[in-house]
Parts: structure tokens; C-alpha cells; sequence
């Protein structure tokens, strides 16, 4: 089945030289294993910088193992930097190379975060649906809302259940997440559990870009032509948690997370 993984690296004060990120928690630079007539592709990719940098992904299975896909980064401005469509195509378990420049003032955290796409991973269970789908199925609008009380380590913090402050969704009922809202941003919010084979599925933090954050699955879909709209069934909402990425500033963040009722 389908899946979506968020993984997420950190450089401290790299400054003006391209330099490979350490990865978060349990995340690898290495693409998981797949069938190989399904390649898993790159969705997109962001970093969260306190100066102007660079990001570069590269690995000899992709164009050249010198560039690569070398993108500029503002500073503090947490927001996809590579089209929607085409995706690049990734090899199963080829590793990539991740570096990244930006503040060369100490104690400073500098973060970046690749969202990959599975069409088929094995092992995996998660659910999604199409643009087309949500439509058909969608019964009324709402929103659970995560105050995430984040540290100052790069990595992935302030964890806690998605109904762990309100618990209203109906009984054994079916939720598909359309987009959401955060304030203030981070590098990235994440969303994990059985319902989305217990990867983390993540999304930008930027905090003004409201519009774009509201229907990011939905929007993320249909530029691609994936399903890529995550539904997860209230029955499991307890195993379903929220967290964040956020540098060594530490600064909580609010999220609130949009869903559909499906019918």
C-alpha cells in the first residue's frame, strides 16, 4: 500500500558551506526498501533557516552526484522549494546526500525536511484518497486543535495525542485530514500513527501561508494526481499523535489540524 514519510535532518551553524544534516530521531537517508516498478518519488522539500542558505539533494541515481537538485533557501521562511509537478523519481535503497548552508552564528539550529512518496511499501497499511473521493464521501467540516510544548534540540518534540484536548470525533467513524493552521512556524508539524502505517506524515510549518496550509493534502493531491489525502478512523485516534520540528529557540506552537467526516 501507499505511504507518505516525513523525515527531517539538522546542521548547527553551517554557514556558508554545504554541509551534510544529521538526521532526526530514527529517520535515514536511505530510501526505504520497494518494489522497483513502484519507484518512490520526492514530493517536496523545505528547510528552516535563520539566514539565507542553500539546500542540495543529490546521489548518483539521480542526474549527477555533484549538484544534484541545489536549492535556495530564505531565512525563516519554512516553505516547499521544488514544483509540484513532476516529481523526482527515487531509487529503492539509494542514499541520498543531504547538506545544507545558512547562519554561521553559534548555537544556532538550521533544519530541512524531504517528504517522500510509497506507492507501494510493503509492511504498510496506510490509507489515503483522491480529491474525487473526499467530495463524494465529505459530510461536514472540522477541527481538533494541539497546543505542541517543543524543545530546543532540532528534532522531533512536543508529541501528544491528536485528541489529547479535544475529543469529539464520533465513534468509529472515518476523518480525512484536508490541510491545517499553525502559529508561530517551525521547520515542520507531523501527524503518526496505525491509520498512516505509523510513518510520520508531515507538512510545512510556516505560519503565513494560511491558505496554503488549509487544503495542503488536498492541494498536494491534485497537483500530483496521487491520493495523498490521509484518512485515519476515530476508533484509533488515541494512537494518532502530533509533533513538531522547531530550532533552538524552542518556541511552542499551536496546531490545529482540519478534517472532513466521511461518509
Amino acid at each position: 500500500m501507499a505511504a507518505i514519510e516525513l523525515i527531517t535532518g539538522r546542521v548547527m551553524s553551517p554557514g556558508s558551506t554545504l554541509t551534510p544534516v544529521t538526521m532526526n530521531g530514527t529517520d535515514s537517508k536511505t530510501i526505504r526498501n520497494a518494489p522497483q516498478e513502484h519507484r518512490p518519488m520526492l514530493l517536496n522539500a523545505w528547510a528552516k533557516n535563520h539566514a539565507d542558505g542553500t539546500l542540495r539533494i543529490r546521489s548518483p541515481a539521480m542526474h549527477d552526484n555533484v549538484r544534484g537538485i541545489t536549492l535556495q533557501v530564505r531565512g525563516n521562511q519554512p516553505k516547499m522549494l521544488l514544483p509540484q509537478y513532476p516529481l523526482q523519481p527515487l531509487i529503492p535503497q539509494d542514499t541520498l546526500e543531504i547538506e545544507l548552508s545558512g547562519s554561521s552564528t553559534g548555537g544556532e539550529i538550521e533544519l530541512c525536511a524531504l517528504l517522500i512518496y510509497y506507492p507501494d511499501l510493503p509492511g504498510i497499511a496506510a490509507r489515503f484518497i483522491t480529491p474525487d473521493e473526499l467530495v463524494r464521501r465529505t459530510k461536514h467540516i472540522l477541527t481538533i486543535d494541539n497546543n505542541l510544548s517543543l524543545d530546543t534540540s532540532g528534532s522531533y518534540s512536543g508529541e501528544e495525542a491528536l485528541n489529547a484536548e479535544s475529543d469529539l470525533l464520533k465513534a468509529n467513524t472515518d476523518y480525512a485530514i484536508i490541510g491545517y493552521q499553525v502559529y508561530p512556524a517551525a521547520l515542520a508539524v507531523y501527524w503518526k500513527g496505525s491509520d498512516l502505517g505509523n510513518l510520520r506524515l508531515g507538512a510545512p510549518a510556516q505560519a503565513n501561508m494560511p491558505l496554503v496550509n488549509r487544503s495542503f493534502f488536498v492541494t498536494l493531491s491534485q497537483k500530483t494526481g496521487l491520493p495523498a489525502i490521509p484518512v485515519i478512523n476515530s476508533a484509533n485516534v488515541d494512537g494518532v499523535m502530533v509533533g513538531a520540528v522547531q530550532d533552538e529557540s524552542g518556541t511552542d506552537i499551536q496546531l490545529t489540524t482540519i478534517l472532513a467526516e466521511l461518509e
